[in-house]
């Protein structure tokens, strides 16, 4: 169960090779996580592959085991730090629209009919996720993890009662998602996940990371008016917020430019616009992420032999890389301010060789644990990166200034 709620929210290591007064408060404590959560990688794999194949959680069972003990036990030791950084992190989003036009409210009893009968309800559920994930939300868009469990039931929706098309879906979900924070009482918020196809709202605990009073309302298909809440501003004090913001902002407009006023340039040419206008805040932000990388062992390929069953032709479609030409495609490179997308791409070539009921835990486990990817600069800003997925690993070379990608190779272990 773990496994797909994780996907449903998501499917959005070692030490830092740069001073630590280099880093936000934020960066800091994520990589103190990964440092306290680093034995079940390997040696405590098999404890915790067992806790998220268990068939059935609840908010009782889950708090005695030994990983959430020890996931908790971090929590506590560093909860006043949690709560500064949920909070800093609350201002900067702005307060919920007054009305939220075209949006019409889903019955809950929707949603609940689904756990009719079953020994844990809705709510447990939410619980259950909550608990698993408080030791990574250190910012308020960190509660995505529990967006998972409505999101399948708001696709759902809008296919057996709108009868909307999977191509329309896409449509609108491709602008992205805006959040948006109000405050209710001293450690009470409420939070607005909006995109162009649904909306939930929940009032989030910032210092028990519960969640209450859910709301699932749903778009009714009619175009909506452009430039509709384009002119939200999003507190970004570091560099790498305001370019996620300005990335955000474009992502939304989007809807505007390719469905209410078309542009002839398209979807593809605005993206690799924005990208060009933004060519340095990207480089300097990709360099930032690659340099808190640890640098890889020289000796790593001993262990390994390249792997000939398919799976760097999978890994360059699934990218979108087609032919000769080995640059990241726009829809890519928007989005790749670090090593996460292609990362996440090489996971989910994996899940889907391994073609097994838990071939999702490579994105529970990396995202809990901690990513095991290496990085090197080669000469300015070109960079070798090296990742491992269990038995696997993928090494490749970027330019994080131009995206050209170079000597791409899949390995297996021997």
């Amino acid at each position: 169960m773990l496994i797909a709620l994780f996907l449903l929210g998501r499917l959005l290591p070692g030490l830092a090779q740069v001073k630590q007064a280099a880093m936000t408060e934020d960066d800091q404590l994520r990589a103190q996580i990964d440092e306290w959560m680093l034995p079940y990688r390997h040696e405590k794999r098999a404890e915790l592959t067992a806790f998220s194949r268990a068939e059935q959680h609840t908010p009782a069972t889950i708090k005695q085991h030994p990983v959430y003990k020890r996931m908790q036990q971090f929590y506590e030791a560093h909860q006043t730090t949690y709560h500064k950084l949920r909070l800093e992190s609350l201002r900067r989003y702005p307060p919920a629209p007054a009305e939220l036009p075209g949006y019409e409210p889903v019955d809950m009893a929707y949603i609940e009919r689904d756990f009719k009968g079953e020994a844990i309800g809705l709510y447990d559920v939410i619980d259950v996720v909550q608990d698993f994930s408080n030791i990574r939300t250190l910012d308020a868009s960190d509660t995505q993890t529990a967006l998972g469990v409505l999101s399948g039931f708001a696709f759902r929706y809008l296919t057996e009662e709108r009868g909307m098309s999977r191509t329309d879906m896409a449509v609108r979900m491709a602008s992205g998602s805006m959040l948006f924070a109000d405050q209710l009482a001293a450690t009470e918020w409420k939070l607005t996940y909006l995109n162009r196809l649904y909306a939930i709202r929940f009032h989030w605990d910032i210092h028990t990371n519960g969640i209450t009073g859910l709301e699932l309302l749903v778009h009714t298909g009619a175009p909506q008016a452009a430039g509709w809440i384009q002119d939200v501003q999003v507190d970004g004090y570091t560099p790498r917020l305001k370019l996620l913001h300005e990335i955000q902002a474009f992502r939304w407009s989007l809807y505007d430019q390719s469905v209410t006023t078309p542009s002839s340039g398209g979807a593809e040419q605005l993206t690799w616009d924005f990208i060009r206008a933004h060519r340095a805040e990207y480089t300097e932000m990709r360099k930032s992420a690659l340099a808190r990388l640890p640098r890889p062992d020289e000796a790593w390929q001993a262990a390994y032999r390249q792997e000939a069953a398919g799976l760097l032709g999978d890994l360059l479609y699934g990218l979108g890389i087609v032919g000769s030409e080995q640059l990241l495609p726009a829809a890519v490179s928007f989005a790749e301010i670090g090593y996460e997308e292609v990362f996440t791409q090489f996971q989910l070539q994996i899940a889907q060789r391994e073609d097994t009921p838990n071939a999702g835990e490579h994105f529970l486990f990396s995202w809990l644990v901690g990513k095991e990817v290496y990085a090197r600069e080669i000469r300015e800003n070109v960079w070798e990166i090296i990742a491992f997925v269990d038995e696997y690993a993928l090494q490749y070379t970027w330019n994080i200034a131009t995206d050209e990608l170079t000597e791409i190779t899949c390995w297996q272990k021997k």
